[in-house]
């Protein structure tokens, strides 16, 4: 059982935050969740995205986006955090200065081909390193991948 505390730091599996929310507000002023469950606040893109409805589409608005390149000032006073992906922080750290610089349009089509380690996205021990070993696979799909959605919220 949770006691209550300052902050509070959300490490749960993808689908699990969302539906403790409300009782796990109640625990802390301020939460930072490091899964995906609130980094879309479009709740149509969340589901193009993930499958299927979020089921706290109200908590959405409430959380900032954890990406200081992007959203600093909003941190420092934000209650809730979302957590943000790696490949999708790295698209967007590597997109940023085009887009700022006038270089990128936002209706021009971007392919961001990111290489991965043995351990991209929670891999199992059993298909680490024999599996990886030595050879270079697209993660997961190599187009609609669902954290493109995080890329696409930063810049619409």
């Amino acid at each position: 059982m949770l006691e209550p505390c300052d902050v509070l730091f959300l490490a749960l599996p993808h689908g699990e935050a969302q539906g403790r929310i409300d009782h796990l507000a109640t625990l802390a002023p301020k939460i930072v969740d490091l899964s995906a469950d609130f980094r879309i606040k479009d709740t149509a893109l969340y589901k193009e995205y993930y499958g299927h409805e979020h089921v706290a589409p109200a908590w959405l608005p409430k959380f900032v986006y954890g990406l200081p390149e992007l959203h600093r000032e909003e941190m420092k006073t934000a209650s809730y955090i979302s957590g943000v992906g790696c490949n999708a922080t790295a698209s967007n750290l590597a997109l940023l200065p085009l887009l700022r610089a006038g270089l990128l349009r936002e209706d021009t089509a971007v392919i961001v081909d990111i290489k991965v380690g043995s351990s991209e996205g929670g891999a199992s021990p059993t298909r680490v390193a024999p599996s990886r070993t030595r050879q270079c696979h697209p993660y997961l799909c190599p187009w609609g991948h669902r954290h493109t959605a995080e890329v696409i919220r930063n810049w619409v």
